[in-house]
């Protein structure tokens, strides 16, 4: 009895005439009414009422069940009563090659992927004119052109790997640099040796259609000069 306490005020029920604050002891007590805490007498307030876009820490955020469903709320919705969840939409600004910043009304932000239509970022605006030469592992089999900024291309080429690196039917492809296991399609290629294409230094295409180089046949491939045969047809090199 006669002992009082300062609190932050924030939420307010219509239907039951409450008001929540956070009383600012512990977690448990983020969204709970003065009552619930055996104080009976509000003394005096200050109000604040936000009239300009402004930013907040998350300390008051609260949790709201329904039908089983948890969702937490942060958000002023320039209101000390109304409380929402980011929307992360209010504006977009770009921050890089790759990314933009996704903001909230309230101030605060994520970072998301541009979303690129012929070549400019549909919510930030950033243009960027894609230079496809990296590749991506789009699969078992092959990997797919890629763009510095994330974005793909509609190019695709099967794996290439050295023989010298195999190990353990296991490789990195020389292109997107995926590591590689190569059982199954070696053991495939073993049925079907007849089908298998090689160059005359013994490269060979497997019959999934990624492509074993030997040392000396890399950059005649990489520059699209490799030539394959089938093995009945291997010219006679001297």
């Amino acid at each position: 009895g006669g002992s009082g306490h300062v609190a932050i005020a924030y939420d307010y029920d219509e239907d039951t005439d409450r008001l929540y604050c956070h009383m600012g002891w512990h977690a448990g007590t983020t969204h709970v009414t003065v009552e619930s805490r055996d104080f009976t007498i509000y003394k005096t307030a200050l109000v604040i009422n936000f009239n300009k876009p402004h930013t907040h820490s998350n300390n008051y955020g609260i949790t709201t069940v329904k039908d089983g469903v948890a969702t937490r709320y942060y958000c002023y919705d320039n209101s000390v009563i109304t409380l929402l969840a980011h929307d992360y939409t209010y504006s977009y600004m770009s921050n890089s090659l790759r990314s933009h910043n996704a903001y909230c009304k309230c101030g605060e932000y994520v970072q998301k992927l541009h979303s690129f239509s012929s070549g400019i970022c549909t919510q930030c605006g950033f243009a960027h004119t894609h230079s496809f030469k990296d590749w991506l592992y789009n699969g078992r089999t092959s990997h797919i052109q890629s763009c510095l900024c994330g974005a793909i291309g509609t190019v695709t080429e099967p794996h290439m790997v050295k023989s010298s690196e195999v190990v353990n039917n296991r490789a990195k492809c020389l292109g997107c640099g995926f590591l590689l296991d190569l059982t199954k399609d070696i053991a495939q290629s073993y049925i079907q040796s007849d089908n298998i294409k090689y160059s005359v230094n013994g490269s060979y295409i497997l019959s999934s259609g990624i492509v074993v180089l030997v040392d000396k046949d890399v950059d005649t491939y990489l520059t699209g000069r490799l030539v394959f045969y089938d093995k009945d047809r291997l010219p006679n090199v001297a």
